[in-house]
C-alpha cells in the first residue's frame, strides 16, 4: 500500500485505487509503468476519484487503472517509536 487518504468522518467506506506512474527509461528508450495501490476514504466512488486526483496533482505521468469499493472499515497504523 503506497498511500492512505483518510477522511475525518470515520463512518465512510474505503476505496482501493490502482494507480500506474509512467516514467521514461533512457537506457531502454521505453516507457516504464510502476503500479501503486492507494486507499481513499470517501462517501462514494466519484468523491474518491476527485480526492485521489487532488492528491496526485495535475501531472500527466500517472493513470488511474481501477478503483473499487472495499469492505475495509478501518486502517490501523503501526505505532511510531
Amino acid at each position: 500500500l503506497a498511500e492512505v487518504f483518510e477522511h475525518n468522518d470515520f463512518e465512510l467506506p474505503f476505496f482501493q485505487a490502482k494507480v500506474v506512474y509512467i516514467s521514461f527509461d533512457e537506457k531502454s528508450q521505453k516507457e516504464k509503468k510502476t503500479p501503486y495501490m492507494m486507499m481513499i476514504q470517501e462517501s462514494d466512488i466519484e468523491s474518491a476519484i476527485k480526492h485521489l486526483k487532488q492528491h496526485l496533482g495535475t501531472l500527466n505521468d500517472y493513470e488511474v487503472v481501477s478503483i473499487t469499493k472495499t469492505e475495509i472499515l478501518e486502517i490501523v497504523k503501526p505505532k511510531e517509536q
